[in-house]
């Protein structure tokens, strides 16, 4: 994985990872955010097969309504979603 100059990552939970641009400000919250969350333990959120959500605070998925979550049934898959928007988003 190449060096980004911007992100920072956090294991906010034992089943959420969260990567974060810019300093935390009360009432915004984050400049920018992308997580990643293992659903296989929350079987009341589950959607289908799909085990591992992705969340950010701009659009990654252009088939659903609000686009801002997209579902994965592996981690690797997840994962190189992540990397690919951390990539496109990594002007500080």
């Amino acid at each position: 994985m190449t060096k980004l100059k911007c992100w920072k990552k956090q294991k906010v939970g034992p089943n959420r990872i969260l990567w974060t641009k810019g300093k935390f400000k009360a009432g915004e919250g984050y400049k920018d955010w992308i997580h990643l969350d293992d659903e296989r333990y929350f079987s009341s959120y589950r959607n289908g097969d799909d085990n591992f959500e992705v969340g950010a605070r701009k659009k990654i998925n252009p088939e659903t309504i609000n686009g801002h979550f997209k579902h994965f049934k592996n981690k690797s898959s997840a994962i190189k979603l992540v990397n690919k928007y951390l990539k496109e988003h990594d002007k500080c």
